[in-house]
């Protein structure tokens, strides 16, 4: 782009504005020979993956559903929970079995400390050696090396407890190390499910961004924040903890939804299932562009021959970087989006489907 102070010309008699041949005044506009841009039929087929991926994630993914998820979370946990027993020695039996059989050959120390941390109703929440994360591994093996628990009060506050006597610690550093991260692993498989007391409908274990959550609102940025509620303000934590034992949230028919580790495992399930189709229109993009590119490129260099390829330029080939492939991404995803879009909201009240539906335009 050049700038002058110049005055412009004026124009002929028989220019216009709309005419295609730029003028010569103090704006003078000119691309380059080697900037890559979406022509036409670049966008007409970054829409036309887009629509068809859109079609085909109505057909792929799954209805999202948190009362759906926990059942599908609830049955795959459940498997996993009697899979896990087997190998580890666990003979005939039911579920109930399974988790009593993990329970005793696999004790967890922090289990000492469950009412000091809430009882059966928020001990696997409030103590961090039950989730699943991290931080419960970490918190895991300190308890073996110093005799404490950690965990939360019920106000959210950070709080370290001295474990009581009689609970499984290790008498030397492997023994710690090993009750610390096998035990603790083992012992969780045998808690996703639900105790034994309470087979299927026990609280569970928290999922990992239920743990995440939990062990932030301890941290003092996040201890004093409040949740909306309607009218109502509730502490951070106590709206996790709400989140966790079922009354946060309920479905159509009145029965709580806890959003323990078995709802996180659904609700990744129907995330999931739209993955698919967003994958294939993002590797369709890419694909045509490359082809594209590189037939353009082959027809510059007069390619004759596979030694011709070497001098085919890889910068011009590759669909990254440029705004061309940036724009077909854009037009790609955005038809994606509107096709699902229109499927998932349906035919508006009072109007037919067949006239909401019109064709995705770009350009």
């Amino acid at each position: 782009v050049r700038f002058s102070f110049e005055a412009a010309p004026a124009l002929p008699p028989a220019t216009s504005e709309a005419s295609p041949r730029a003028s010569t005044g103090p704006l003078d506009i000119e691309f380059e020979k080697d900037v890559d841009v979406a022509d036409r039929q670049d966008c007409v087929a970054a829409a036309a993956i887009g629509a068809s991926m859109g079609a085909l994630n109505v057909l792929w993914q799954k209805r999202f559903d948190v009362s759906e998820a926990h059942a599908w979370g609830k049955a795959k946990v459940e498997g996993f929970v009697v899979q896990v027993a087997r190998a580890e020695g666990f003979g005939k039996g039911d579920l109930k079995d399974a988790i009593r059989f993990l329970e005793r050959k696999y004790p967890l120390a922090a289990d000492g400390l469950a009412p000091e941390f809430g009882g059966g109703l928020q001990h696997h929440l409030r103590d961090f050696s039950h989730h699943p994360s991290p931080v419960g591994l970490v918190t895991s093996i300190l308890s073996q090396f110093t005799g404490r628990g950690y965990g939360t009060l019920t106000d959210g506050s950070f709080v370290a407890l001295d474990l009581p006597e009689g609970v499984l610690v290790g008498r030397d550093f492997p023994e710690k190390v090993l009750f610390g991260t096998i035990n603790w692993g083992l012992h969780l498989v045998s808690d996703m499910a639900g105790s034994s007391g309470a087979l299927g409908e026990g609280t569970g274990i928290p999922g990992p961004v239920l743990s995440a959550m939990k062990e932030l609102s301890s941290l003092p940025p996040f201890r004093d924040a409040k949740v909306h509620r309607g009218e109502q303000e509730i502490a951070l934590s106590q709206w996790i903890s709400k989140l966790f034992n079922g009354t946060a949230f309920r479905d159509k028919d009145g029965n709580p939804i806890r959003l323990d580790l078995r709802t996180e495992v659904g609700i990744a399930d129907q995330a999931l299932s739209q993955a698919k189709s967003v994958i294939a229109n993002e590797c369709l993009v890419r694909g045509y562009y490359f082809l594209t590119r590189l037939a353009r490129e082959l027809k510059r260099v007069d390619a004759r021959s596979l030694g011709d390829l070497a001098l085919v330029d890889g910068s011009r080939v590759v669909p990254s970087g440029t705004k061309a492939i940036r724009r077909m991404l854009t037009i790609s995803s955005s038809v994606f989006s509107r096709t699902w879009a229109s499927h998932a909201r349906g035919p508006e009240r009072g109007q037919p489907a067949a006239r909401r539906r019109s064709p995705a335009r770009c350009c």
